[in-house]
């Protein structure tokens, strides 16, 4: 994979050896709907998978706004429709609620629920594409499966990998990126 490139939204700095999102607010920014995220690999990427720690800082998230992280594949580009910016395969945690839902830009293909005993513990995403097949863990349990047969051939075929959050601070640790 080729190295690491620059946020698209959001600013991300190393403290203490993780990555965190520095801005806990929305600020102006030229496209109303980019969320913090961080681009990273190669646009050939077609099977692989991506997992990566997070956590989301307690006391940081206003009143009434979700806190949120996600990671993804296959990011082909940058959707400005989607509330998630990146166009791709992203598995999406909303820690204080422990919901979960894995997108392919804006169309959800599966959500669900899962008890999470801490909201701002630290958590682990895990994706995986190989083929049609999309696999997601939470916690190391998988939440997902599909087979993804009705897609639209060309889209979400390869590209990059991704992972941001809300407009809270979030700390991201291990990130890995492994082809399958």
């Amino acid at each position: 994979m080729a190295p690491r490139r620059p946020p698209k939204a959001g600013v991300f700095a190393l403290e203490s050896g993780r990555l965190v999102q520095q801005v806990p607010e929305k600020p102006v920014e030229w496209s109303p709907e980019d969320e913090p995220a961080t681009l990273v690999g190669n646009y050939d990427a077609a099977n692989y998978e991506v997992g990566v720690k997070f956590q989301i800082e307690e006391g940081d998230v206003e009143d009434g706004a979700e806190a949120y992280a996600f990671a993804g594949l296959r990011v082909d580009g940058w959707n400005p429709n989607s509330k998630v910016g990146p166009s791709g395969l992203l598995l999406t945690v909303h820690s204080q609620k422990g919901e979960w839902h894995l997108s392919a830009g804006v169309r959800v293909l599966s959500r669900g629920k899962v008890e999470l005993e801490d909201a701002y513990a630290e958590h682990e995403i895990r994706i995986r594409a190989q083929g049609d097949e999309i696999v997601g863990w939470l916690d190391g349990e998988e939440v997902v499966r599909i087979v993804w047969k009705d897609r639209i051939r060309g889209l979400y075929e390869h590209g990059l990998a991704v992972i941001g959050s809300g407009w809270h601070r979030a700390a991201f640790d291990d990130f890995y990126i492994v082809e399958v």
